[in-house]
């Protein structure tokens, strides 16, 4: 099975339609970008997102903060294997989406 993109929807309160794409996913790069689709009447350009990655024992392996339209991400030193990224917004808004390390 080959994925190119995996698109999450994150609704808020603020922001009903705010689409952020983790690619390439599955990975065999050392990393993955998350990138921040807004709608032209969208207000959420400077938005701030957490954004966490954990393992498949839910211990996190990488942490750090979405607040411009793209963000990369180190899988370095991560083995193949299926991960959690958590997408957290300011108002608590948490979307889960699984990001696939092959190399």
């Amino acid at each position: 099975m080959r994925f190119e993109y995996c698109r999450v929807v994150a609704p808020t309160p603020k922001n009903p339609n705010i689409n952020f794409t983790i690619s390439p996913n599955p990975s065999s790069e050392n990393e993955i970008t998350i990138s921040k689709e807004l709608s032209e009447q969208s207000e959420a350009k400077n938005e701030e997102f957490t954004l966490i990655l954990y393992n498949k024992l839910q211990i996190k392996v990488r942490e750090t903060t979405l607040n411009t339209l793209n963000k990369t991400i180190s899988t370095e030193g991560l083995s193949n294997d299926v991960y959690f990224l958590h997408i957290i917004s300011k108002d608590g808004v948490r979307v889960v989406r699984q990001v696939m390390i092959l190399r």
